[in-house]
């Protein structure tokens, strides 16, 4: 099981998986890449007159 991935914001949202769809507060719907090198070519492809970012998640699994 991967433990952590990459994925987009723009302001405080994550950017959809689903191109169709806006950005989202849950990170469920966020678009996800399980290197940077990844995350760098598809943010580089992103328009430049909005305030995206990358950002690292890590997941921490607790067992209830």
């Amino acid at each position: 099981m991967k433990n952590k991935f990459w994925t987009v914001m723009i302001e405080d949202k994550f950017l959809n998986s689903n191109f169709m769809r806006d950005a989202s507060e849950n990170i469920v719907e966020a678009i996800r890449f399980y290197s940077k090198e990844e995350c760098e070519e598809y943010f580089e492809m992103l328009r430049k007159d909005k305030p995206f970012r990358i950002v690292e998640v890590t997941c921490q699994l607790k067992t209830v």
